[in-house]
Formats: structure tokens, sequence, C-alpha cells
């Protein structure tokens, strides 16, 4: 199986997984500063 590939191929395997891990640590930023949010209105709720 290896060595099957198309020419190009494995740079556009490789560009979509990269691309992929980029939007995976944008969404992963964007719900961490999501629940610090949420933690920081409950903190001030509860003062």
């Amino acid at each position: 199986m290896s060595g099957e590939f198309k020419s190009g191929e494995p740079t556009a395997i490789l560009n979509k997984k990269i691309d992929q891990s980029r939007q995976l640590l944008a969404y992963l930023a964007y719900f961490t500063t999501e629940v610090a949010r949420f933690a920081e209105k409950m903190l001030y709720k509860s003062i």
C-alpha cells in the first residue's frame, strides 16, 4: 500500500491535516475563553 500515492497527494493530505489542526486549535482557544468568561460571571454572581 505504501508507495501507491499519486504525485502531490501526500502534500495535499498533509495540508488538509494541518488545516484541521489549525481549526481545532482555534476552537479550543475559543472554548477556553468562553469557559473562563462563564467562570468569571459565576464568581461575580456569588460575591
